[in-house]
């Protein structure tokens, strides 16, 4: 039990009073900018597989889907470079 103790107040903060640095960053790792259509109800679904649909010998593959608008052509050419992000002047 003490080893599990220390993972959670090493790894996860848990219990602990200053966050670990890595859970702050994590906070910013969200989907806050996603886009959905006007009057659309947002949806999130997770699919849990018994089969290795990647090619890479995992037991399992996590699936994630929802109803987010999706990427335009603009950001997939963001994403494809360094220092052109269609999030400029919103990062924190």
């Amino acid at each position: 039990m003490q080893h599990i103790e220390e993972i959670w107040t090493t790894k996860l903060s848990i219990g602990k009073k200053v966050p670990n640095p890595l859970t702050l960053d994590l906070h910013h790792a969200n989907a806050e900018d996603n886009e959905y259509k006007q009057g659309v109800e947002t949806t999130l679904e997770f699919v849990l597989t018994k089969k290795d649909i990647t090619g890479t010998g995992a037991p399992a593959t996590l699936l994630l889907f929802n109803n987010e608008v999706g990427f335009s052509r603009q950001n997939i050419d963001s994403i494809c470079s360094i220092g052109r992000s269609t999030k400029k002047g919103k990062r924190r």
